[in-house]
């Protein structure tokens, strides 16, 4: 193993908050889910991001399924591969960080994933810009498969 692959395996896991448009694009895709499941990542999210999330899956699910793609099937196993992976944490355990998390992010849709994030110290794994800027680390999808090596 080389010195870069000793360091590598030696790092803890990254523990990463969600934003709901991460999740439903790379369960869409066999490079996101073997991404989402490396055990070098502890993913979390809002119990209101993983609600949009499903309704987001499902609807494309429907929608594929009107044009007979053959993707609609693999919906509601992408939504069974995600509840395995991803731990929904309930609004009481990071309720105290709204305000402060409000102060952060111009989007109140992503406000609980801002004080998740802050609650437990961990970085946002998301696409969207307006999160930048706000004190925490933000992760895109490109440069976490980068980090790990992928």
């Amino acid at each position: 193993m080389s010195v870069n692959g000793a360091l590598r395996a030696e790092r803890p896991p990254i523990l990463l908050v969600l934003d709901a448009n991460v999740l439903v694009a790379e369960l869409l895709k066999q490079r996101g889910r073997r991404l989402l499941a490396d055990p070098r990542l502890q993913l979390t999210i809002t119990e209101q991001a993983w609600s949009e999330t499903m309704h987001e899956l499902r609807k494309r699910g429907r929608t594929l399924a009107a044009h007979n793609q053959p993707l609609a099937d693999t919906i509601e196993e992408a939504i069974i591969f995600a509840d395995a992976l991803v731990a929904r944490i309930p609004e009481p355990q990071y309720r105290d960080l709204i305000v402060e998390a409000a102060r952060r992010i111009p989007d109140p849709d992503d406000v609980p994933t801002v004080a998740l994030a802050l609650a437990t110290n961990a970085a946002i794994w998301t696409a969207d810009e307006h999160f930048w800027g706000g004190g925490l680390a933000v992760w895109r999808t490109e440069r976490l498969i980068k980090y790990l090596g992928l």
